[in-house]
Formats: structure tokens, sequence, C-alpha cells
């Protein structure tokens, strides 16, 4: 049986570096569109780019 997607795009992302390396642009990928949504929707500002390149320069 032919292995599922998710295995082996999650052997093969970012080839050999360190988990914890892997793990924090996974992070990141999440966070900064979660960002994006939180900036417009709730605070009112023009699509939230100035909350999530705010916080990102700040890190």
């Amino acid at each position: 049986m032919a292995p599922s997607f998710p295995l082996p795009f999650a052997q093969n992302f970012l080839g050999a570096a360190p988990r914890w390396h892997k793990q924090t642009i996974v992070a990141f990928l999440v966070i900064n569109p979660a960002l994006l949504w939180f900036g417009s929707q709730w605070l009112g500002m023009p699509g939230g780019k100035f909350l999530a390149g705010w916080l990102l320069k700040r890190g």
C-alpha cells in the first residue's frame, strides 16, 4: 500500500534541518495569517499588515 501524503511530506520538509527549526517555520506559517485576520477583523486595521509586521519585527 502506498504511504499517505502527509507522512512523506513531513519527512521531507526542509530536509535534514533540526526538528525545532521545522516546528518554528510551521508555527510562523500558522501565526502570520492568524495575525493578519485578527488585525483586520478585531482591530479594524487594513489587512492587519501593521500588526503582523510589527510583531515579527519585534521578535
